[in-house]
C-alpha cells in the first residue's frame, strides 16, 4: 500500500472506531447505578442485568430499587449500613415516590430489607417485608446471590401491585408517634337516634327470647312433674368384649397460615435525619 493511501485511510478507520463505540458508550449512560457490589458477590453479567431490572421497575413505578452486597459494614448494624448507604448516594431525596434497598451483609451475616416514602408509607408493611425476605432467604443460604436479589425485587413487584391494605399505618419506634394512611374511604358513623333504636329492638328481641325460654323450662308456668316411676323401665342385658388386637392409622393434619396482614408498618428515624421502615433476617 502506498503512503498517500495510507494517510488517508487512517482518519476513515479512527472514524468508524469512534462511532462503533458510540452506542456502547451510550448504553451504559442510558440508565442509573442501583447495583452496588462491594462484597463481590455477583458476577459482571448478574451485575447487568439487576441494575436493568431495576431501571425499568425505577421507571414503572418511579421509586428506586437499590441493590446493595458488603462484606464490611463499617461495625454497623445492616440495617444503619443500608440506610446510611442509601441517604449518602442522593437517593433518599432525588424527587422520586420512594423506594427501597436490599442488602446482603457478609460480616453480619444478614439480608436486610429498608424502605422509604411511598414504599414505607403505601405498600410495604412489616409483614410485606417478611414476604419479600421469605422469597428470597433460601437462595441467599445457598449462595445463590443473584436469584435472591431477582426474587425479593418481583415480590416487592406483587405487593405494589396488589395495593394498600386495609387499616394501613406506620408506627414510629423511636417517638411512639402513630400516622393512619388516609385510604379516601368514607367511614359511616351511626346517629345518636340510630344507636337508640338500634338498642331498643336489641332489647325487645332479647326479652322475646328469654321469655319463651322460661316459658318452654316452665311448661306455660305450671309445676308439672313428669311420672319418672310410672312411666320407667330398666333392661339389663350381658355381654362381653375379648381383645384381638388393635391398629392405629397417623395422619397428618397440614395447618393454613393466616393470610391477614395487621397493615403496621414500625419506622425509625435514621442518623442522618431519614425515616425509614423494613426489616431483616439473619443467614
Amino acid at each position: 500500500m502506498r503512503k498517500r493511501d495510507r494517510i488517508f485511510i487512517a482518519p476513515l478507520l479512527a472514524v468508524s472506531l469512534l462511532f462503533a463505540a458510540a452506542p456502547t458508550a451510550l448504553a451504559a449512560e442510558s440508565g442509573e447505578q442501583f447495583v452496588f457490589d462491594k462484597a463481590d458477590l455477583l458476577t459482571t453479567e448478574e451485575e447487568d442485568e439487576l441494575n436493568d431490572m431495576a431501571n425499568n421497575l425505577a421507571e414503572n413505578f418511579n421509586m428506586n430499587f437499590v441493590i446493595l452486597t458488603t462484606d464490611d459494614a463499617e461495625g454497623k448494624e445492616a440495617e444503619v449500613y443500608a440506610d446510611d448507604f442509601y441517604m449518602d448516594n442522593g437517593f433518599y431525596d432525588d424527587g422520586k415516590d420512594g423506594g427501597a434497598i436490599y442488602i446482603i451483609a457478609m460480616d453480619n451475616r444478614r439480608v436486610q430489607v429498608e424502605t422509604v416514602g411511598d414504599m414505607k408509607v403505601r405498600y410495604i408493611t412489616d409483614d410485606r417485608v417478611d414476604g419479600i425476605i421469605d422469597a428470597g432467604y433460601e437462595d441467599v443460604k445457598d449462595g445463590a446471590y443473584a436469584a435472591a436479589f431477582e426474587a425479593m425485587l418481583n415480590a416487592t413487584v406483587d405487593y405494589i401491585e396488589d395495593g394498600v391494605v386495609d387499616g394501613k399505618y406506620t408506627y414510629n419506634e423511636d417517638t411512639g408517634e402513630y400516622d393512619y394512611y388516609d385510604t379516601g374511604k368514607e367511614i359511616r358513623q351511626i346517629t345518636l337516634a340510630e344507636f337508640l333504636i338500634a338498642l331498643g329492638i336489641a332489647l325487645v328481641a332479647g326479652g322475646v327470647a328469654v321469655s319463651c325460654v322460661i316459658g318452654t323450662y316452665y311448661l306455660k308456668w305450671g309445676a308439672y312433674e313428669y311420672p319418672y316411676k310410672e312411666k320407667a323401665k330398666l333392661k339389663v342385658s350381658r355381654k362381653r368384649d375379648d381383645f384381638i388386637g388393635s391398629h392405629v392409622s397417623h395422619r397428618h393434619i397440614e395447618h393454613e397460615s393466616s393470610s391477614s396482614d395487621s397493615g403496621m408498618t414500625t419506622t425509625h428515624d435514621s442518623s442522618g435525619g431519614g425515616n425509614f421502615g423494613g426489616g431483616g433476617r439473619d443467614f
